[in-house]
């Protein structure tokens, strides 16, 4: 598969803000676990289930991508990519669709994804698979994942 962006990172925050001068990215409140009350009545076990929630939790999911070919520069690349979550079970719970542009003057774009609200099915490691997409609309396998736990207490 031959692309023309490659991912170079990533992280989960809670928010961010750009520096309107500098267009430097400050992050915020970085994620590796959440923990969620939910109602005895709520369709979800915290065991395994297939069963899925919406639990209201608001969060980033901020990634950096490159030109794979700085021969390129001087050229506007749109970029696809893929985001994947995933449950502790390795179920996908929602794919994302991802794009973004590299303009003519930039080497790296940045991709921030606002997320108001996360599918969750059980307690455990959950993880935002990213694959990026070729020109003809191809996923590669997966090239990064970026993960935190969630705990559910069952009230």
């Amino acid at each position: 598969m031959k692309n023309r962006i490659r991912y170079m990172g990533g992280i989960i925050c809670g928010s961010s803000s750009i520096d309107q001068g500098t267009q430097n990215l400050s992050a915020f409140n970085f994620i590796d676990q959440v923990t969620a009350d939910i109602k005895s009545t709520d369709p979800i076990k915290t065991t395994k289930s297939l069963e899925k929630i919406t639990i209201p939790f608001s969060f980033q999911v901020i990634s950096l991508w490159k030109r794979s070919n700085v021969s390129d520069f001087g050229t506007e690349i749109k970029g696809t990519a893929i985001i994947e979550e995933i449950d502790p079970q390795g179920k996908i719970l929602q794919t994302i669709p991802v794009e973004f542009l590299i303009p003519v003057t930039a080497i790296r774009a940045r991709h921030i994804l606002k997320v108001q609200g996360m599918m969750v099915s059980t307690t455990g490691e959950y993880c935002f698979q990213f694959r990026e997409v070729d020109e003809k609309g191809e996923r590669s396998e997966p090239i990064a994942k970026l993960c935190f736990d969630v705990v559910l207490n069952k009230s």
